[in-house]
């Protein structure tokens, strides 16, 4: 009889636990992004190599710029690459190698580059030296 007991203590209590409402009523903050991974933006297309920005939200208030280079030809591609805005440069010859037909990606977990609330991405320009 006891275990019948604590059997159906343990059920009413895992059922309670389940399916009641949290004790916090705002909602837990998670992370957003503000623009899909394919939702990328071309900003420039030079020598066989596109580039390509969009932006992430990784917490509120917390804005990043991800940057995109596709190699479009069948050969290695070897090029120095500068990211800035306005008389700020955030990365000064960045050297790059990219296989044939393929693509690097700058995002948060290779370089940090920060974005404004009142930033565009069209603020930011890419030069390749």
């Amino acid at each position: 009889m006891k275990r019948i007991m604590i059997i159906i203590s343990v059920f009413v209590f895992f059922t309670n636990a389940l399916f009641s409402k949290p004790l916090c009523s705002e909602p837990l903050a998670e992370k957003v992004e503000v623009n899909n991974s394919d939702e990328w933006v071309l900003i420039k297309s030079e020598d066989g190599i596109n580039v390509y920005y969009s932006s992430y939200q990784e917490a509120p208030g917390s804005l990043g710029l991800k940057i995109k280079f596709e190699n479009t030809l069948n050969k290695d591609v070897k090029v120095y690459w500068t990211l800035k805005k306005s008389s700020v440069h955030f990365f000064q010859k960045v050297e790059l190698i990219i296989k044939p037909l393929g693509i690097y990606e700058v995002d948060k977990t290779t370089m940090m580059v920060p974005f404004n609330n009142s930033d565009s991405i069209e603020d930011f320009e890419i030069i390749f030296e």
